[in-house]
């Protein structure tokens, strides 16, 4: 880990023990933390968090993508507020677990998870990014999330992951999947701890090519196939001349 990768993910630590030190919720330990990122083609997304504890605490701050939140659910836990509080540019969603809690579900929607407007990339892709840090727990000992993209698109390439494989050759912990007809990224690590960091960043594009671009591509290989013939023919009668 580089001395610049250390000293973030010791911030997010201080930053993860203040949060928690404010709410008397650092302490809670989780066997499974299981999100689910239902995505749609307007850009919005529907989220669903699995909370199963292994040793309980206090009320805790659940970290959450932006205050753009509607549609709060909550089953198992209580909703302290009803929007997502905001500390030093960060935005949470405040719960209660009740004592002696097994488990929480959180779910809600999420209006612009990805940028789904706008000027497309090359082939009509689109970038889709994914964040996590851990400043609400104090282990986690399995972490997955499933990002289920739109119907009708694909994974384009994979970008930026974290974390980083520590040597050459490790595998990194995600996989593309099929989950109730559409591709999913699903990412799976163990042993989470406090101040960790799970991201991702890659494009998608729509499964089918548009009917433009291989009309395109079919020119280019025709108008090659032209040349090169004309080549061959130059050739032999170069050839045969001589």
């Amino acid at each position: 880990m580089s001395p610049a990768a250390k000293r973030r993910k010791a911030a997010l630590a201080a930053l993860g023990v203040l949060l928690l030190a404010a709410v008397g919720g650092y302490g809670q330990e989780l066997r499974r933390y299981e999100e689910t990122v239902l995505l749609a083609a307007d850009g919005s997304a529907a989220v669903r968090i699995v909370l199963e504890f292994r040793r309980g605490g206090g009320p805790l701050l659940l970290s959450v993508r932006s205050a753009a939140l509607r549609d709060v659910r909550a089953k198992g836990v209580e909703l302290l507020a009803p929007r997502p509080v905001e500390k030093g540019g960060n935005h949470f969603l405040a719960l209660a677990p009740p004592a002696g809690a097994a488990a929480a579900e959180v779910a809600f929607t999420v209006d612009g998870y990805f940028r789904a407007g706008g000027r497309p990339g090359p082939f009509n892709t689109r970038k889709l990014e994914y964040r996590f840090v851990n400043v609400s727990f104090a282990a986690v000992e399995r972490f997955s999330v499933d990002l289920v993209l739109p119907p009708g698109r694909v994974f384009n390439a994979l970008g930026r992951f974290v974390p980083e494989p520590e040597r050459q050759g490790m595998v990194i912990p995600f996989a593309i999947v099929r989950r109730d007809g559409r591709l999913a990224g699903r990412i799976v690590l163990e042993g989470l701890g406090l101040g960790d960091e799970v991201a991702l960043e890659c494009t998608t594009r729509p499964a089918r090519r548009s009917r433009w671009l291989l009309l395109a591509l079919a020119a280019l290989a025709l108008a090659y196939l032209v040349f090169f013939r004309d080549v061959l023919r130059e050739r032999r009668s170069g050839r045969s001349g001589g």
